[in-house]
């Protein structure tokens, strides 16, 4: 289904770049401190270079690192005052 083709997570460090990846195209935006997405460099780079490498190696720490957002509610409600919906 589509639900399980999409998934939110979370982790503790601070976001500095977006990856999206497009049949064999993979872009990614440099955050600026304090800068929107429009303001940001972007890089455009090809599947199988070794800046695609890189930046597939990046993800799939930042994935590692993560965990579901519905886990962190549910470790985190009482501190944060969160309420399921």
């Amino acid at each position: 289904t589509q639900r399980e083709r999409f998934q939110v997570r979370v982790y503790s460090s601070y976001p500095t770049c977006s990856l999206v990846q497009g049949d064999t195209d993979m872009y990614c935006t440099i955050y600026g401190f304090g800068l929107r997405g429009a303001d940001c460099p972007k890089i455009r780079t090809h599947i199988g270079s070794p800046l695609a490498d890189w930046f597939l190696h990046h993800f799939d720490n930042v994935f590692s690192a993560s965990v579901p957002l519905e886990k962190w509610m549910e470790e985190h409600a009482k501190s944060a005052n969160i309420s399921r919906v």
